[in-house]
């Protein structure tokens, strides 16, 4: 039961982020940090604080900052700041895996854009929503 309300939360989350990704191409700071937040006091109130069990849960989106920071920004350093706070709502594996399955699906999407000859800036974060809800459904 505790588990799943770290779900409902990252879900309220990237469906908020979702929007505001979609349409601006960027990510909403305030709603991240407030998230952010709430998420330690989860983890800290849930799980009690263990600093490998906080690297391994943010383990994900500190990747993908490397990431960022290696491809000069072209996957945002919003992206890993939400793979970030996912961790902590879910756990490191569970974000690991939606973020797995959430880069296919943009990947499917890029070919989609490609075989249409269109060049486009790509929202992740729905795609982070779409594939957590996959894998919560097939849980």
């Amino acid at each position: 039961m505790y588990e799943k309300a770290g779900y409902c939360m990252m879900l309220l989350t990237l469906g908020y982020l979702s929007g505001k990704d979609i349409k601006l191409k960027k990510i909403s700071v305030v709603p991240l940090l407030v998230s952010g937040i709430l998420s330690v006091i989860y983890v800290l109130a849930g799980k009690g604080m263990s600093m490998e069990y906080f690297m391994v849960c943010m383990l994900p989106g500190m990747l993908f900052l490397l990431l960022s920071l290696l491809t000069g920004e072209k996957v945002g350093y919003g992206d890993g700041a939400v793979l970030l706070v996912m961790g902590l709502w879910t756990n490191g594996f569970f974000c690991m895996m939606v973020t797995c399955m959430a880069v296919f699906l943009s990947g499917l999407y890029s070919v989609y854009l490609l075989l249409k000859g269109k060049k486009e800036l790509i929202p992740f974060v729905p795609f982070l929503l779409a594939a957590m809800e996959v894998m919560l459904l097939y849980e």
